[in-house]
């Protein structure tokens, strides 16, 4: 892991708030090293402070989406390395070794490279998501920005993890929602990584230029949207339960995050629900090498449809299976 020189010195006294963000993005995309990378992470840091200093959310979003760009390719500098030279242990005093002419080396620590373990945790994450659900994060943090929230923008997004921080279904949930509804027809907050897990006719996915959020659905849906930021993940309860009311939607399952139970979207959800699943336990979310976290909350799945006796079968493994009534039944 190579710590070449800083990046060149950035304005951040500049007013111009385009020509800050553009002079953070240069610096980026020219940064080939930790220590350039560092630079640009310090220099939004400074431009974050400013921000805050004049209570200006335009600046202060600027700043930090380039914070965040700059551990995410921190993150992915730390992957090649392993993946290539292999990272070195830190722990005892590095002890020259070999010969004077050829003496033996190693890559440096990410320590002496000037990472310490909370921003190398927090750019190993980064690193992981999808470049969707990093995009989603950032177009967040503008929309935040737009309504002048300077305590919104204030939260490190990078701060915990997407569902588990991984970004995959579980298998066995998967096959419980194709056997309770018969199918997925779509999959509306997916990717081509996630979808041959899924099986849905059709995926949509911001990587290929499809929103789920703006494209309408059509009948078997299952969703499990990213869980951060919250702003994302009510955007797609609001929207499918607005395609099950057109009756675009003929069946749908969800999986989502039980501590959102007093949001009004998954009320709105619950409300249109045939029958709950109440998850035992933490749900594990798998990455693309199929390696697992538990999430570090308690899950939801949804059944909105006309046969809430066939969910109940399917998913009665995984907890307890409450039958609702939804809105205008009695």
């Amino acid at each position: 892991m190579q710590t070449a020189t800083a990046a060149p010195a950035l304005d951040v006294d500049a007013p111009n708030h385009r020509a800050a963000r553009r002079a953070l993005a240069v610096a980026l995309a020219e940064a080939r090293s930790v220590g350039e990378v560092l630079a640009v992470h310090g220099r939004a840091d400074a431009l974050a402070a400013l921000a805050r200093r004049s209570r200006d959310a335009t600046l202060l979003a600027g700043a930090l989406e380039y914070r965040y760009r700059a551990i995410r390719h921190l993150g992915r500098l730390m992957e090649q390395q392993r993946l290539t030279v292999g990272l070195a242990r830190g722990g005892r005093p590095y002890q020259a070794t070999g010969s004077g002419v050829n003496p033996v080396s190693r890559p440096p620590t990410l320590a002496e490279a000037g990472v310490d373990k909370y921003l190398a945790d927090q750019a190993r994450r980064a690193a992981r998501l999808t470049e969707g659900v990093f995009e989603a994060r950032i177009a967040g943090l503008w929309r935040d920005a737009a309504k002048g929230s300077l305590c919104s923008l204030r939260k490190n997004l990078m701060r915990a993890p997407d569902r588990a921080p991984k970004e995959l279904s579980p298998p066995e949930v998967l096959a419980a929602a194709r056997a309770a509804m018969g199918g997925i027809d779509l999959d509306p907050c997916s990717c081509a990584a996630a979808n041959p897990r899924v099986g849905a006719r059709t995926y949509l996915s911001p990587e290929d230029g499809r929103d789920g959020l703006t494209e309408p659905w059509h009948g078997r849906v299952w969703m499990n949207p990213p869980y951060l930021p919250g702003a994302l993940l009510r955007r797609f309860g609001v929207k499918l339960a607005e395609e099950y009311a057109a009756g675009r939607v003929s069946q749908a399952c969800t999986l989502v995050p039980s501590h959102f139970s007093d949001a009004d979207w998954f009320q709105c959800i619950t409300q249109l629900a045939g029958a709950v699943c109440l998850f035992r336990g933490k749900t594990r979310f798998y990455d693309r090498h199929g390696r697992s976290a538990a999430a570090p909350r308690g899950s939801v799945a949804h059944y909105l449809g006309p046969d809430p006796a066939r969910f109940a079968s399917a998913f009665d493994s995984f907890g307890v299976v409450l039958k609702t009534w939804p809105a205008g039944r009695s």
